[in-house]
């Protein structure tokens, strides 16, 4: 059998940053943008994810049990 043989790699070339609603693109070209920068930004990403993914999962458990939406508060 014959074969070749090829590489890549992906590197990141900026972010997009979500923040009081408005989108902000980082590019990692700029000479002053560092991780330091970058890490500013995670607390923020990462509460936006959580918040997503809440909303998401309520929204499913919603749809499943049919729920209209009101609390019934858990029965032991």
């Amino acid at each position: 059998g014959k074969g070749t043989g090829g590489g890549g790699s992906v590197e990141p070339v900026a972010f997009i940053v979500i923040r009081n609603g408005k989108a902000q693109l980082l590019p990692l070209a700029e000479k002053e943008m560092s991780i330091k920068k970058l890490l500013d930004f995670a607390p923020d990403v990462i509460q936006k994810v959580k918040t997503f993914r809440e909303k998401r999962e309520k929204k499913k458990a919603q749809e499943a049990g049919g729920d209209s939406g009101t609390d019934r508060g858990d029965v032991v």
